[in-house]
């Protein structure tokens, strides 16, 4: 005998209405990726991660598709966290990708990961379940990732949160949002423009492997610090007083919210090298 799938609970619908899917965002890479044909995750998404979400009674949203009704990343972010089911494809090991499942997974929310076999087993989330699938996209071979990943999500759906999620594993409370919590204009700002940043960092500055060994916050401070070059910055501004600064800045990475986010940083390089030469 065969047992019962429980598909996901949906609000019942109007008479004469189709049932609203409950949402499954999905987390991978959405630009191209070295060592990767040319839409290569588009066709990820489209023969795999999407017929699978839709076969799990899921509705797949990307981040791209939030994008391009013009909300700001903070409302992207919101889905991350608020989501009722999450897809995260850590192949390639992207920085924004691990960044936004680092979010899911202080949420304590479910998350279905899956990987494809090129891409080696990340440290942080090695006690996780996972689910592959063969990067070459045969068509013999599709459906039956599609299917395994189906599979996969309703199981995530309808098991123990310590079964998907590293906060129960090292016996960790999960965060959450107050119910009054609000994000300033000026924070949203911020957000969207370190957002914007990561992505940029991730299409321009290649991973290495040492670097892949690194927790993902010291991943991200790398990569950023690679593109930006904090010394050189520093170096430029020599002839520049500390008060003007900040408008230097400004103009070399045009954006105040970036300026804001590094003049520490370029500051105690600054003073680093000036140190330097009184020495």
């Amino acid at each position: 005998m065969t047992a019962k799938v429980t598909e996901p609970k949906e609000q019942p619908a109007e008479p004469g209405t189709p049932q609203q899917k409950p949402e499954c965002f999905v987390i991978m890479p959405i630009s191209d990726r070295e060592g990767y044909e040319k839409g290569h995750f588009k066709r990820v998404y489209d023969w795999i991660i999407k017929p699978a979400c839709e076969a799990a009674g899921y509705k797949p949203v990307r981040g791209d598709d939030v994008s391009s009704s013009h909300l700001i990343v903070a409302d992207i972010l919101k889905r991350i966290v608020e989501a009722p089911m999450a897809i995260c494809d850590v192949s390639s090991l992207n920085a924004n990708v691990m960044f936004e499942l680092g979010i899911r997974q202080a949420f304590g929310k479910p998350v279905a990961l899956v990987k494809d076999e090129r891409t080696t087993s990340v440290f942080d989330i090695s006690g996780l379940r996972y689910t592959g699938y063969d990067s070459s996209l045969r068509a013999d071979l599709v459906k039956a990732n599609a299917t395994q990943l189906a599979t996969m999500i309703k199981e995530t759906g309808e098991a123990d949160s310590g079964m998907t999620s590293l906060m129960s594993l090292v016996d960790i409370d999960a965060a959450t949002i107050p119910q009054s919590a609000q994000v300033s204009d000026d924070s949203k700002l911020i957000l969207q423009e370190l957002h914007k940043l990561s992505r940029r960092v991730d299409q321009f500055v290649p991973m290495t492997k040492e670097t892949k060994k690194l927790s993902m916050t010291d991943q991200m401070d790398v990569l950023i610090n690679q593109r930006l070059d904090i010394p050189k910055l520093a170096m430029a501004s020599l002839s520049i007083e500390e008060e003007g600064l900040q408008d230097f800045l400004e103009v070399r990475l045009g954006s105040t919210s970036l300026a804001v986010y590094f003049l520490p940083k370029v500051l105690e390089e600054r003073r680093r090298v000036l140190d330097m030469k009184i020495l």
